[in-house]
C-alpha cells in the first residue's frame, strides 16, 4: 500500500530545518450552543487531539505543529472544563457528558472521519468517542491514556478507599515537575511560556468536576474490547517511566486493544509536553506501517487514488461539504524553517503476535 509520505510533503522530516507553524486558536459553538475552545492547523487527513487532565490542546502546539508538516489537519480540541471550553451541563460528574461534548465539537467542525490522539484522560475520552461511533475513526492513537484493566483497578480502590488517591496524587506531581528540565533550560521555558499564554490556571473547584468524573467512570476495560472486536486500527505510545500507569499496565491495555504499543524509552506521563520531536518521530515510522495502511484505506474508501490524490482531497473526503474546519484551519505555507533537534528520547514498537506486522 502506498503510505502517506507519498502524498504529504513532510518537511519536518527531511533534513535539519522544519517548517514553522502556527495553530490558529477559535471559539466555536456547538448544536446546542455551547462554546469549545480548539487550536487548528493545516491540511489533509484530520488529527482530532485531545488533551490531559488539567491541561488544554494550546499546550501541544509545538508538537502538534510537527505533524502538520506530515500531512495532517490538526485539530486540538479544549475538553469541558479546560482551556477556552466551560464545564459541560449536568450531569457534570459523568465521563460521558465530556465525551459528548467532545463529539459536539467534532460534529460542529463538520468532521466526518479522522486519526482521533487523546493524552491521558483525552485517551479515555477518545477511547469512548471511537466505540461509539467506530465508522467515525481512521484510526486511534492513545499517549500515555488512563485506559486498561489496570487503571481500573487503580480507580477501584481509589473510590473504595479515598486514602490511596494520595499515592496517585504524588506520582502525578512527580511527573508534573519532570517538565522542568534543568539540562533543557530553553524547552523549560518554552513550556513555562506556553502555560502563562494559555492561561492555564484553572481553578481548583473547576477541575474537581473532570477528576470526579474521570474517578467514577465505568470500568475501561469492556470498551477496549469493543474496540478490539472492531479491528479498528490502533497504537499506545507509553512512556517507560510513567507512575499514573506504569508499562505493564500499558503492554496489558494494549494487548486487550489489539494495538501495537511504541514504549518511549526514560519518559514520564507527559513527555508528550516536555520533548515536542519524539512524538513526531515516532509518527514518521508509524505511518510506514499499520497507521500508513489505516490512512491509506480511508483514502481509497473515499474513492480516491492514495498514489494521486492531494492534500486537499483528502481533507474534503474527510469533511461534510461547507465544513467550519476547512474555513477555520490555515492553510500552511512551508516559508520559514529553523533548525530541528534531534529527538530527547529513543523507543521500541511491540506488536500483537498474530494480529499486527512490525513497523520498519
Amino acid at each position: 500500500m502506498v503510505s502517506p509520505a507519498a502524498v504529504s510533503p513532510r518537511p519536518g522530516l527531511r533534513g535539519g530545518r522544519i517548517p514553522v507553524v502556527r495553530l490558529g486558536r477559535h471559539r466555536i459553538r456547538t448544536a446546542s450552543g455551547r462554546t469549545v475552545g480548539v487550536a487548528m492547523a493545516g491540511t489533509g487527513m484530520p488529527l482530532v487531539v485531545a488533551h490531559g487532565f488539567a491541561a488544554q490542546g494550546a499546550l501541544y502546539a509545538q508538537t502538534l505543529s510537527r505533524l502538520v508538516s506530515m500531512g495532517f489537519m490538526v485539530v486540538a480540541v479544549d475538553v469541558a472544563g479546560h482551556g477556552r471550553t466551560p464545564p459541560p451541563p449536568f450531569p457534570a460528574l459523568w465521563l460521558s457528558a465530556y465525551r459528548d461534548e467532545f463529539a459536539a465539537a467534532v460534529d460542529a467542525l463538520g468532521i466526518r472521519r479522522a486519526v482521533f490522539m487523546g493524552h491521558s484522560m483525552g485517551g479515555r475520552i477518545v477511547t469512548e468517542l471511537a466505540a461509539e461511533r467506530p465508522e467515525a475513526a481512521v484510526a486511534l492513537v492513545l499517549v500515555d491514556p488512563v485506559v486498561g484493566r489496570d487503571w481500573d483497578r487503580q480507580v477501584s480502590d481509589l473510590r473504595h478507599n479515598p486514602i490511596s488517591g494520595a499515592g496517585l496524587v504524588m506520582r502525578l506531581a512527580v511527573d508534573t515537575a519532570s517538565l522542568v528540565d534543568p539540562h533543557d533550560l530553553d524547552q523549560t521555558a518554552k513550556i513555562l511560556s506556553l502555560l502563562v499564554r494559555s492561561g492555564l490556571s484553572s481553578p481548583l473547584p473547576r477541575l474537581m468536576a473532570p477528576a470526579a468524573a474521570l474517578i467514577g467512570a465505568e470500568p475501561s476495560e469492556p470498551l477496549l474490547k469493543t474496540l478490539a472486536a472492531s479491528r479498528l486500527p490502533a497504537v499506545v505510545i507509553h512512556g517507560s517511566l510513567d507512575r499514573p500507569l506504569p508499562l505493564d499496565g500499558a503492554r496489558r491495555a494494549a494487548a486487550t486493544l489489539g494495538a501495537d504499543l511504541v514504549v518511549v524509552d526514560g519518559a514520564r506521563h507527559s513527555w508528550l509536553l516536555s520533548d515536542p520531536e519524539t512524538l513526531p518521530d515516532v509518527f514518521g515510522q508509524l505511518l510506514q506501517g499499520r497507521l500508513g495502511d489505516a490512512w491509506t484505506a480511508a483514502v481509497q474508501g473515499a474513492g480516491l487514488d492514495p498514489a494521486a490524490a492531494s492534500l486537499d482531497q483528502i481533507e474534503a473526503a474527510m469533511l461534510v461539504p461547507n465544513s467550519l474546519a476547512a474555513h477555520l484551519s490555515n492553510r500552511v505555507e512551508f516559508i520559514a524553517t529553523r533548525p530541528r533537534k534531534p529527538s530527547r528520547y529513543s523507543w521500541r514498537l511491540e506488536t500483537q503476535p498474530g494480529r499486527l506486522r512490525r513497523v520498519v
